[in-house]
């Protein structure tokens, strides 16, 4: 299991160690993004409705070049009031990273749990901003513990397997 302390100094001091393993953040992007909203009224800007929001995410990677990574966090937000569409925001933030020296499990690890962790914020910011410019209350999303996540769904796909 991946030590998340010990792969946060990696990333803040990317230079080798001595075993040889490294991590290093070139930049983290918007990839893609929609934003649908409902036509504003009256009666929306005098009394702001709470919408009811359904989250949907997805995770990938891909190798771009050698020892290169493109993280992705993959997000849909849909709000709706009454069932009604409020907005709908699908968003796909990336980071780009170095990882030396790890194996296939490891690199898995970091890219779907540390990367996922990195890129958040940047996809929590776009949300809050977009939901704003758009004439709504800006939306947080919670932060997410994709460290977790990932390990979760290892395990889920273990059991399966049994």
């Amino acid at each position: 299991m991946i030590n998340t302390q010990d792969v946060k100094s990696r990333l803040e001091n990317p230079i080798q160690k001595e075993d040889k393993q490294s991590i290093s953040l070139s930049r983290i992007y918007t990839k893609n993004s929609l934003f649908e909203a409902a036509e504003l009224t009256q009666e929306m800007i005098k009394n702001p409705p709470s919408p009811t929001v359904e989250m949907q995410i997805q995770v990938d990677s891909n190798e771009k070049k050698e020892n290169y990574h493109e993280a992705v966090l993959g997000l849909q937000l849909t709000a709706k009031v009454n069932g009604n569409l409020l907005w709908r925001i699908q968003l796909q933030v990336a980071g780009m990273f170095q990882l030396l020296g790890f194996g296939e499990h490891e690199r898995k690890e970091i890219l779907f749990g540390f990367c996922m962790n990195q890129i958040q914020p940047y996809a929590n910011s776009w949300v809050a901003e977009a939901t704003v410019k758009a004439g709504f209350a800006p939306f947080f999303i919670s932060p997410l513990n994709f460290d977790h996540l990932y390990r979760e769904q290892q395990k889920q796909e273990a059991a399966k397997k049994h």
